[in-house]
Order: structure tokens, then C-alpha cells, then sequence
């Protein structure tokens, strides 16, 4: 087994649904550009008395949760479980939201299978011409919707499970945030097409920048001689070069995506903002373990499938559009060989009703990968991305919606020979660190390698905290709760009105 330090940073909000629904009333209220998430078990208890239980049922009927709720209730934090910033689309009685995925605490996850699923179509993309399948024919989808491509997947990875190829490659559920609610909010979602937006969805998503860790093991016993009879010994280099292979793919849709984006013409409202984002990551240059990739709802056809194999014959193509019902038009399709496809994305949009505009896509994150053991690693870490510079970030969600979603990607480091002197200590700050700035902070959360502290001053809750990443953290497993520890800042931002993050490093 070889085992790699995997970590996650959401560079657009993210969306993994649970597979709930909650209803406006009944699961949340809404007051003042925010959403409160009810506790229930919490509202009963202290609303016992106007539940009407000792009045017949067929004759009162119980009471929604939000309407035993006072605005004066807002004030007890026990009543809720969380509260998010922005709201759903609608506030229409029986207002719908989805909510996203999190464990028993309430606090954000991001399953394992959601990245392996991402990384299992990078690489069937990827590998696709190395296998030598032959000219793609009708059978080899097959009828079932739900397992369309069944038997090229086969092909391609393995006859069934004990022979896939991804037999061998574990990623592990990734955990950040350690709050009930933290790093989401509350989204308005739209499906764009080039001329036109569809109705608006209601949606609970991660924000940008927020930050996952996990793992990610790849089994190499599957690999030795004894196991060649499992068949896949000859695709091994497929998962030696796992991280490039997202990342070609991830770069082939980016310029297709700015294109689409691009191209929106009246009535549609522009995506110029979401156009500059995808030219953005084009030109962003990366380290060798790290990709970008797009993953959770939102991700579209063309990031879930075998994309543009499947568009090489024109008219089978057209065939398995309109025998899979792809096309949302049915018989009334206008729909020619050749056409682009997909007609739509999803977005996240900003503004009232007519005056909406789309401001970000769903699903983009940074993924980095760091081996655990170098002697040990398989993953190649040897060939660095040649891509320019990227420009300022300048994508962000307005913060009257959601909380700001900047675009954060890696930045170069200052070589130690240049390094500036050190600067004096801040005994107390009165208003945000800036960038430089050197103080003593108190931990008050270590968890899997991140290290949380207060910032003399300022009220971690309200104000602003600061933060010393796993990837950065000399100190795993060394520091508990209490320890003062010596950093400066090197970055900041808000993750809402008035509310900051201050990256650190030790020293």
C-alpha cells in the first residue's frame, strides 16, 4: 500500500447532495439575508405548549415548526441547528432547498467516491485511445439508462469488480470544517442555456475556498506478479500518473467551457464573469500533484462521460441522444448532426428575478496530493505544468448573496535567500492583520493537522481566526488546545461580511 496526503480546496461553491429536500417552514426560516436551519427536537420541547396536542388532530391539525417561531427565537442559537448566509431563490410559502451532504455533527464532508468517480473519468477519457477499442458501435452502449456504457467501461477498466483497474485505488472521505454549517450557504441555482435561464433551485453548498483532507492509498500488491491473472498489470502506469491525467482532462473541458460561456447571446443574461473564471484556470499554473477537477452537481455530460469519443460519429451520436432522451425538446427537437452538446449548464446566479446575472459554475476544486513515504511513492511528482501565470483572482459570489468565493489558487513562495526581515510582534490588533504581520496565538483546534488559532484582540467568532495548514503544520499531532504558537500572516480572506480567515505560517 502506498498512501498519499490528499487535500481538497473548493475554488467554486460545491454542491453534493444529501438526497433530502427541506421545505421553507417545516426545515428553515428566513430573516435578514439569512437561513436558519431548524433543531426540532429543541424547538418542540421549548414550543410544547402551543403544539395544541390536547386539541383533537382532525380538527387543528399540528402547526409548522416556523410558525410557533417569534424573531425574538433568533436570538437562542439552541433552536437551530446552524444558520447559513444568503437564502434560497424563493421565500414563497413551501419553499424548497437541497441540502448538501455532512456527518452526525451537521459539519460538511466530502464523500470519497465523489473524487473517485471524477478520477475513474479522467482516466477512461485519458486511456481511451491507449487500449485500441475499435470505431465505436451502437451495442456498445447497451439499452439501460442507468448503465449506459456499461460494456466500454468494461473494456476499459476490467469485466466486473474483482477485475477493475480502480480495485486499487482507495480515496477516502475528506473532512475540513469543524462547525455545524461551516463554509456553507445558501445558494440560488439556475440551468443556463446560451439564449435563455430556466427556473431558479434553491441549493445548500459549500463556498470557495474551503479546505478538505483525506487520503488516498493505491494497492500495489493488485500489481505484483501473482495477481497478473486480475488483467489490468498493463494499465498500472494509468494510476502512476493519476493526478496528470485529471488534469489533462480538467484542461480539455476548460477551453470548451469558456468558449460555451463566451458565446451566450440575448435574452440569456451574460456570463462574462464565469468565462473569465474558466480562462482563469486555463492559464493557472500548477505543481505536479495537483489538479483541478470538477466534481458534485453541476458537473454536466461532458464531465460524467466518455465526452467527445462519444461525439466522433455524428449521427450515432444523435442516435443515443434522442434513444436516451438527452435532448429536453423530445419530438420537437430541432436538433441536427453535428450540434453542440450540452445545451445547458448549471450556475449560480445573482440578483433579483429579470436582473439576475450567472456569477460562478458549481463544482471546481484544487486537488493536491503529497506522498506520505517519497521512497515509497508510485505517483509520478516529476513533470510540473508549463501553463502562464494566472491574473489577479476576480470571480467571486456578491456577498449580499453568499458569503465571497475567491478563486484560491497556489502562490509562489519567496525563495529564503529574499526573504524579508522578520517584523516585530503585534501585541494586540484593533483591526484585521494585514499580510507580514507577526503575533502569538493561542490553539484552540487541532484537527488532522490543521491548527486553529485566536488572534490577540480579536474575537475568533465574530472577527477573524487564523489557520496553519496540514500541508504547512511541521507540528502534526505535536500541539494541543492552549499552546501559544509564533506565525505571521500570509494571507486573508473574508469568508463573510466582517468575518475573516488569516492564513499563517510558523514563526
Amino acid at each position: 500500500m502506498t498512501t498519499y496526503k490528499l487535500t481538497l480546496r473548493t475554488l467554486s461553491p460545491v454542491h453534493i447532495g444529501s438526497g433530502d429536500e427541506w421545505r421553507l417552514g417545516f426545515d428553515f426560516v428566513l430573516h435578514n439575508g439569512h437561513t436558519w436551519i431548524f433543531n426540532e427536537d429543541a424547538i418542540l420541547q421549548a414550543k410544547w405548549e402551543q403544539l395544541g396536542l390536547d386539541q383533537p388532530v382532525e380538527k387543528t391539525g399540528y402547526p409548522l415548526l416556523g410558525s410557533l417561531l417569534t424573531e425574538k427565537d433568533l436570538e437562542h442559537a439552541a433552536l437551530f441547528r446552524y444558520v447559513l448566509r444568503g437564502q434560497p431563490p424563493s421565500i414563497k410559502a413551501d419553499a424548497r432547498m437541497k441540502p448538501f451532504i455532512k456527518d452526525p455533527f451537521d459539519r460538511p464532508y466530502i464523500p470519497g467516491s465523489s473524487l473517485k468517480g471524477a478520477f475513474r473519468t479522467a482516466l477512461a477519457w485519458t486511456g481511451w485511445k491507449e487500449i485500441g477499442l475499435p470505431p465505436l458501435k451502437r451495442n456498445d452502449i447497451g439499452n439501460n439508462r442507468n448503465w449506459a456504457g456499461k460494456p466500454l467501461e468494461s473494456k476499459i477498466f476490467g469485466r466486473d469488480p474483482n477485475h477493475d483497474l480502480l480495485r486499487a485505488l482507495q480515496v477516502s472521505d475528506l473532512f475540513g470544517p469543524k462547525k455545524a454549517g461551516e463554509g456553507l450557504v445558501a445558494l440560488k441555482a439556475q440551468v443556463l442555456t446560451q439564449k435563455a435561464a430556466q427556473s431558479p433551485i434553491g441549493l445548500e453548498a459549500l463556498a470557495g475556498n474551503v479546505e478538505f483532507f483525506g487520503s488516498l492509498t493505491i494497492d500495489q500488491t493488485l500489481f505484483q506478479p501473482i495477481a497478473a491473472k486480475l488483467g489490468f498489470s498493463d494499465r498500472k502506469h494509468w494510476l502512476d500518473q493519476l493526478i496528470q491525467r485529471a488534469q489533462q482532462h480538467s484542461q480539455a473541458r476548460l477551453k470548451i467551457l469558456a468558449d460555451w460561456f463566451e458565446n451566450i447571446t440575448p435574452p440569456a443574461p451574460s456570463a462574462e464573469k464565469i468565462a473569465a473564471f474558466y480562462r482563469q484556470l486555463q492559464a493557472t499554473k500548477l505543481s505536479s500533484g495537483q489538479a483541478l477537477m470538477q466534481i458534485g452537481w453541476g458537473t454536466g455530460w461532458d464531465g460524467k462521460t466518455f465526452w467527445t469519443h462519444l461525439q466522433k460519429d455524428e449521427f450515432l451520436f444523435e442516435k443515443l441522444i434522442a434513444d436516451f432522451r438527452m435532448d429536453g425538446a423530445g419530438r420537437h427537437s430541432r436538433r441536427q448532426p453535428g450540434d453542440p452538446f450540452p445545451s445547458s449548464r448549471r450556475v449560480v446566479m445573482s440578483g433579483k428575478k429579470d436582473e439576475a446575472k450567472p456569477v460562478a459554475p458549481f463544482g471546481w476544486v484544487l486537488i493536491t496530493i503529497e506522498p506520505q513515504d517519497v521512497s515509497n511513492a508510485t505517483i509520478s511528482f516529476q513533470t510540473t505544468q508549463t501553463i502562464s501565470s494566472p491574473a489577479k483572482p476576480s470571480v467571486s459570489i456578491p456577498s449580499r448573496d453568499v458569503q465571497k468565493t475567491p478563486v484560491a489558487l497556489p502562490k509562489k513562495s519567496i525563495p529564503s535567500s529574499v526573504q524579508p526581515p522578520a517584523k516585530p510582534m503585534v501585541e494586540v490588533f484593533k483591526t484585521i492583520p494585514k499580510i507580514g504581520d507577526r503575533f502569538s496565538g493561542i490553539v484552540f483546534s487541532d484537527y488532522k493537522g490543521e491548527i486553529w488559532l485566536s488572534i490577540p484582540g480579536l474575537d475568533e467568532d465574530t472577527q477573524a481566526y487564523a489557520v496553519i495548514l496540514r500541508n504547512e503544520n511541521p507540528l502534526i499531532s505535536k500541539v494541543k488546545d492552549g499552546d501559544t504558537l509564533e506565525c505571521q500572516v500570509v494571507e486573508l480572506s473574508e469568508e463573510s461580511k466582517g468575518y475573516w480567515r488569516v492564513k499563517c505560517k510558523l514563526g
